[in-house]
């Protein structure tokens, strides 16, 4: 067959445009609910440990049951506000060094979340099926000490560098302060007050305390999730435009 007679055979891809994309972790939507599904989690949690907690003796093993299960809604939820973040940040339209640097600090933030947790499971299942005393294990008020400050600080530090970065660009709209305000709910301010007034903190205060900092990371979380629902609604109805 003479070259100009010959046709080419190409296989096109079918289309998919008709069908919405899966969103991702830059997806500022996603990345609210999954703060809110975490911040909710937490919430339930904390009320549930304060209740429960003020009614069973502290000295028992149903309370150390309490409080490692506690330990691992917390967990989820930082886990859950770590991811979350990514969602925020990637509404940055400048990659800014501060948000980076904030949200790496975030991650080893859970990272240090998860050292008391295993650390409170193992004493657990001694104290619990051994018959071994708390008191026998060493260095634990050093280490949970150690690892609660670390974890603590970095969230702080990191969701505050994060929030300074979306506050220059006006990130969230007129919530951008939000971010801010998480920061300092995750200040250490229990470890704060014993190291100022050498004396535990009440129970109630430590509650309301722990219940007010799950409460700013679930509004943090339906703010992002309410900012993406908006764009993207935005964006379908520019998109639908005739050019």
């Amino acid at each position: 067959m003479p070259p100009h007679f010959q046709t080419e055979t190409r296989y096109e891809r079918p289309s998919y445009s008709g069908r919405p994309p899966l969103p991702t972790l830059a997806s500022a939507s996603l990345g609210g609910r999954i703060i809110t599904l975490g911040g909710l989690a937490y919430v339930a949690a904390t009320t549930l440990y304060i209740v429960v907690g003020s009614i069973i003796n502290s000295d028992s093993v149903r309370f150390s049951v309490l409080g490692w299960i506690f330990d691992i809604v917390q967990i989820f939820a930082t886990l859950c506000f770590a991811l979350g973040l990514v969602g925020l940040y990637s509404q940055l339209r400048r990659r800014s060094a501060l948000g980076l640097i904030g949200l790496a600090l975030v991650a080893v933030a859970f990272l240090a979340s998860a050292l008391p947790a295993t650390y409170f499971a193992f004493r657990t299942a001694l104290w619990a099926f051994a018959g071994m005393g708390a008191d026998n294990l060493p260095f634990e008020q050093g280490f949970f000490a150690a690892t609660v400050w670390t974890e603590t600080l970095l969230l702080t530090v990191g969701v505050f560098l994060l929030g300074v970065a979306t506050f220059r660009e006006r990130i969230l709209g007129r919530w951008r302060i939000l971010p801010l305000i998480v920061s300092l709910m995750n200040a250490p301010k229990i470890w704060i007050f014993m190291l100022i007034f050498d004396t535990q903190v009440p129970w109630a205060v430590f509650g309301m305390l722990i219940v007010l900092r799950s409460l700013a990371w679930t509004i943090l979380g339906m703010a992002l999730w309410n900012y993406g629902s908006r764009k993207e609604a935005a964006g379908g109805r520019s998109a639908g435009l005739p050019g």
